[in-house]
């Protein structure tokens, strides 16, 4: 069964949670998981924990393959992006990852994101287009 879920864009002014505005939608595909987190802005804490309950539903429906699209409203290169990922990674143990920033990373960042393949979690690449994303992803 093909479901979806979404968690709505909000605004934590209110009492709907800890994070600012923010929308999660989570599908299962053909082969894999889908997921598309939209933030204003996302620190390190609230990437963890959408990331955590994004690999958790990865995990919940025995899936080895996952695609994470990650759009912001302003494109900013946080300090902890790289930290971020690379704890994802590590917790994907066996799971073949593909995230999709909508921003190009330096040959450094690019260097950096591939080493993460070394540290024995999630088999990972980063895209900049959900096709190429894909492509990668179905043809393992």
């Amino acid at each position: 069964m093909d479901t979806t879920i979404i968690l709505p864009i909000n605004d934590n002014r209110g009492s709907n949670g800890p994070y600012p505005v923010f929308g999660l939608l989570i599908e299962k595909r053909s082969e894999y998981l889908y997921a598309c987190l939209t933030a204003e802005e996302l620190d390190r804490a609230a990437a963890l924990d959408h990331l955590a309950e994004i690999a958790q539903e990865c995990a919940n429906r025995r899936l080895k393959k996952l695609l994470v699209e990650r759009t912001l409203a302003a494109v900013d290169k946080d300090t902890d992006l790289l930290s971020t990922f690379s704890e994802f990674i590590r917790m994907s143990v066996g799971v073949r990852v593909a995230f999709v920033g909508r921003y190009h990373l330096t040959p450094l960042e690019l260097r950096q994101l591939a080493s993460f393949n070394d540290l024995g979690g999630a088999e990972f690449e980063y895209f900049t287009s959900v096709q190429e994303a894909e492509s990668w992803l179905l043809n393992a």
